[in-house]
């Protein structure tokens, strides 16, 4: 097993809900917090893809981005190559994302329509380092390359391009800074499924080439399977599961695992795998349930344990971690 690069420890994101004071006077509410992230717990070993998986809105893109320094954490710590993440933004920002960047869900969001692609690249190369107008038309070119684009897209603008050109250009500017780093955030869920394979071998490739290691946040399942070494399964701002990616698929110990598992799309299901139907739907992050979170959607509780008590991610197998008191019983 390769040395930790990013060790995350009891890290937790609450957004405050706003409310006016008549409105707390009317209603006697008090302050109220979004539980996005609720103490999460995880490493992430040298030049591995960690996957990231769960339903819409359990706090999978707020982790990312916490991860990267975009948000405050409320509690908890990050440590990148054993130093303190928050730390090192606040002290040396520039050192900090030359080791760590993210790229985002969608390009043209995060694309500025109002610059070619060279002055999108311009920029991070010219932090990284100082550059005479060849060296810098070179460098530029070279990450174009690196990417699968040419020279002529460079004075393209964003809307010019295709959306799987908008994401290469998104990891071309990723990549400017050479980080060691860097948090996928969905980067392929808004592409045609062949333009995502292209995508995801490119990003393979650069792992290899750069030693890069990633963060990998999807819905998808399959698409995890297929990049990822290890896989963590997150329900409402917690982590449930987590270990190697075939031991999840093929051994899921938590319930919510098996239901995702058995609902993703299969051109030959086996006659003898029944689809779990999930009933309810997910508890309010403003006011998670009590015990375990998931207990009042499961098929599988053992008792009133699981409304009162909730369950710690313990090891249920070497490498392979699950927050169950099924498990633990």
């Amino acid at each position: 097993m390769t040395e930790a690069l990013v060790v995350v420890k009891d890290l937790k994101k609450h957004f405050p809900v706003q409310r006016s004071l008549v409105a707390k006077l009317l209603t006697g509410t008090k302050d109220q917090w979004v539980r996005a992230v609720d103490g999460v717990d995880f490493v992430i070993h040298n030049q591995e893809t960690l996957g990231l998986v769960g339903e819409s809105g359990c706090g999978k893109t707020t982790l990312g981005r916490t991860l990267v320094g975009l948000y405050e954490p409320t509690a908890g710590s990050v440590t990148f190559a054993g130093q303190d993440v928050f730390q090192l933004k606040k002290t040396n920002p520039v050192a900090f994302y030359r080791q760590v960047q993210m790229v985002f869900q969608n390009p043209y969001a995060s694309l500025n329509p109002r610059k070619t692609v060279r002055e999108i690249l311009s920029q991070p190369l010219k932090v990284r380092d100082r550059y005479n107008p060849k060296e810098l038309e070179e460098a530029i070119q070279r990450l174009l390359e690196q990417v699968g684009l040419n020279k002529y897209h460079m004075d393209r603008y964003p809307h010019q391009f295709s959306g799987g050109q908008r994401q290469r250009v998104s990891i071309a500017r990723a990549l400017a800074m050479q980080p060691s780093f860097i948090v996928c955030d969905e980067p392929v869920s808004a592409l045609d499924v062949s333009v995502q394979a292209q995508i995801l071998n490119l990003l393979q490739d650069l792992q290899v080439r750069h030693q890069l290691t990633y963060l990998f946040i999807s819905h998808d399942l399959s698409v995890v399977r297929y990049l990822c070494d290890r896989v963590a399964v997150m329900y409402l701002g917690k982590i449930v599961e987590l270990g190697n990616t075939e031991e999840v698929f093929n051994h899921p110990v938590h319930p919510y695992t098996e239901a995702l598992l058995s609902s993703m799309p299969q051109i030959k299901r086996d006659p003898n795998q029944k689809k779990i139907l999930l009933t309810g739907s997910v508890p309010s992050p403003l006011d998670p349930p009590p015990g375990c979170s998931f207990h009042p959607r499961c098929i599988a509780k053992v008792g009133k344990i699981c409304e009162l008590e909730s369950p710690e991610l313990i090891a249920c197998s070497p490498g392979h971690f699950a927050a169950c008191h099924r498990g633990q019983a």
